[in-house]
């Protein structure tokens, strides 16, 4: 993509696609995130906010995928950190774990 054209910031810049593809769901039934990465604005509060409860979450996540692919690493990580992981991870219902980190050592 060229965005370097006068006054084509509104729709050429990547804080304009940004804005553009945010109201697209209020225009359509279509979810942006499903074809735009997910990026945040952090002039904005609560995109800030966003940006910090994603990390926080994918932190999380990234524990629990590293205690699942090796269960000696629970004496490493710590018994506090993991539970911590897990209830972040809980109140995240629209995600399903299993299905993210896949299935339980027991399982395999």
């Amino acid at each position: 993509m060229i965005n370097h054209f006068p006054d084509s910031g509104g729709i050429g810049s990547k804080i304009g696609i940004w804005r553009g593809t945010n109201t697209l769901m209020w225009r359509t039934k279509v979810d942006p995130n499903t074809f735009f990465p997910i990026c945040y604005y952090m002039l904005y509060d609560r995109e800030k906010e966003n940006f910090k409860e994603e990390f926080i979450f994918n932190e999380a996540l990234a524990i629990l995928k590293r205690v699942n692919a090796n269960i000696s690493q629970i004496h490493t990580i710590g018994h506090e950190k993991i539970m911590d992981a897990l209830y972040l991870c809980e109140r995240r219902t629209i995600i399903d774990i299993n299905e993210v980190i896949g299935p339980a050592i027991s399982e395999v």
